[in-house]
């Protein structure tokens, strides 16, 4: 049985669509009119860094908030994650259920791994609760903070308690 799980962004339609194109073309050239005034006062070398920084979060912002979002896999004995970048996927990590230690609530299993390592594959608009999965690799312990449905939960809560055993 295969569960699948996309953790996403609402898609932006309408007046709202048009105003967020319009905010981001408004900074954009807000931006290039400091980079002529900081040319004027500072220089070449403190207009173009402070161009390419703006820039650069203007598109990092954008990507968080209206195209990446997250993808969970559950099929057989391997649960993939991967960022999604609107239809296209990359993969982020392959976990084997085998290696599966602790599934539950982040505090439960945070609480239980107080050392590992913990990684994020959350988006924080997403309505869907975070759910914590602990697994060992190599002696070192991960947790992943996901966002994943109700059958996907029970699934993987039944999978640590079976590898508990």
């Amino acid at each position: 049985m295969v569960l699948e799980f996309r953790a996403e962004n609402d898609r932006v339609k309408g007046w709202r669509g048009l105003a967020c194109v319009a905010l981001i073309v408004a900074v954009i050239c807000l931006d290039s009119l400091l980079s002529v005034l900081l040319e004027s006062l500072f220089g070449d070398l403190v207009s173009t860094i402070a161009f390419w920084v703006i820039g650069g979060l203007v598109a990092l912002w954008t990507l968080r908030y209206f195209v990446m979002g997250y993808s969970y896999v559950l099929s057989g004995t391997v649960l993939r994650i991967s960022h999604l970048y609107s239809r296209y996927e990359r993969a982020m990590e392959t976990i084997y259920t085998s290696t599966i230690v602790s599934a539950g609530e982040p505090e439960e299993v945070l609480g239980r791994h107080k050392d590992a390592r913990v990684v994020r594959a959350l988006l924080s608009r997403c309505p869907v609760p975070p759910y914590a999965v602990a697994f060992k690799r190599e002696g070192v312990i991960t947790v992943y903070l996901v966002q994943v449905d109700e059958k996907m939960r029970a699934r993987l809560a039944e999978i640590a308690k079976e590898n508990r055993k």
